[in-house]
C-alpha cells in the first residue's frame, strides 16, 4: 500500500483511494483489526476492475463513457451561458430604449 493510496487525517478520517469507477474505501470508522482484510478486498476489486475495463471496446469503457457525458456537459453549459448572456444584452438593449424614450418626453 503506497502513500498516495492512503490518506490520515483528524478531519477526514483514513480513506484508501479508489479508481475510476470504483469508490474511496472510508476506513474511518472502521475497526482497525478489519483493515488489512478490507484494505486487500479492496485492492483486489480494483484489481478486477482493470481486468474487466481491458476487454472492454473503447467506447464502452467507463473512462470513456465519463469523459463523454463530462463533454456533454460542458458544452451544454457553455450553451446556457451564451443564452444567458444575449438574455442579457437583450435587457439592457431595451433598457437603453427606455432611457432614450423618458429623455425625449422631457
Amino acid at each position: 500500500m503506497s502513500k498516495e493510496n492512503t490518506e490520515r487525517n483528524q478531519n477526514k478520517g483514513y480513506i484508501i483511494s479508489g479508481y475510476n469507477g470504483i469508490m474511496d474505501l472510508d476506513l474511518t470508522n472502521i475497526h482497525e483489526k478489519f483493515h488489512k482484510e478490507m484494505i486487500e478486498l479492496h485492492m483486489q476489486e480494483i484489481k478486477e476492475y482493470k481486468k474487466e475495463q481491458s476487454v472492454l471496446k473503447p467506447t464502452l469503457t467507463y473512462e470513456n463513457a465519463v469523459r463523454r457525458v463530462l463533454q456533454q456537459i460542458e458544452r451544454d453549459a457553455k450553451l446556457q451561458s451564451e443564452r444567458q448572456q444575449a438574455k442579457e444584452k437583450e435587457k439592457e438593449k431595451e433598457y437603453l430604449k427606455h432611457i432614450e424614450y423618458s429623455k425625449k418626453i422631457q
